[in-house]
């Protein structure tokens, strides 16, 4: 914020942010959903580092988006690896099965 500035009503200030547990958010089919439970262990490319790290699915949405026929999937990144920062991009390695 800049000085004779005032916020409005709803508007965040600050972002706390705890990165004991770093989590990534992404969407899959929702068809996947058959197969695809919380506990489920994948990887995860970061972008910004060039490696792959392990994740362990912990949350699937609640609601599929009728549209693109898509569910919202969170995971945690097993382990510490200090490299790693919130904001970093990357590619889900995920497959269904055959």
């Amino acid at each position: 914020m800049r000085n004779q500035k005032f916020a409005q009503p709803g508007q965040a200030l600050l972002d706390i942010l705890d990165d004991s547990v770093l989590e990534l958010d992404f969407v899959v089919p929702s068809k996947w959903l058959v197969w695809l439970k919380p506990g489920h262990s994948f990887q995860v490319a970061i972008d910004e580092t060039g490696k792959s790290y392990p994740v362990k699915l912990t949350h699937v949405g609640a609601r599929i988006d009728p549209v693109s026929q898509s569910v919202r999937i969170t995971g945690a990144i097993g382990g510490r690896f200090p490299e790693l920062s919130a904001g970093m991009s990357g590619k889900v390695l995920l497959s269904p099965p055959s």
